[in-house]
């Protein structure tokens, strides 16, 4: 058994009011230590503005941009909704 699993078992057996405690405690150290390590960026709250700007989002200003040409000629979208429920349908055990 490893030390790991050793200590698992161990707190296991405390009470549950004593293994909160021991996961807030825990949860601090982490805490403090990833501030630390300056890793605290992925918890901070952050903009949508700043998400936005590191990702240079830019707005869309002609619907065109996103026309597609894949699509065949000879199938309409009629066919493909009929096609997707029925796929659904069957992958549902539905008929």
């Amino acid at each position: 058994m490893s030390r790991i699993e050793a200590l698992i078992n161990e707190v296991r057996s405390l009470p549950a009011s004593d293994q909160v405690m021991l996961i807030g405690e825990l949860s601090a150290s982490l805490s403090m230590h990833i501030s630390s390590a300056g890793r605290g960026d992925f918890w901070e709250t952050r903009s949508l503005q700043d998400h936005l700007n590191e990702q240079k989002v830019r707005p869309i200003k002609d619907l065109a941009e996103f026309k597609v040409d894949f699509w065949p000629e000879d199938e309409t979208h009629e066919a493909f909704l009929a096609y997707t429920r029925a796929e659904r349908s069957e992958l549902s055990g539905k008929s």
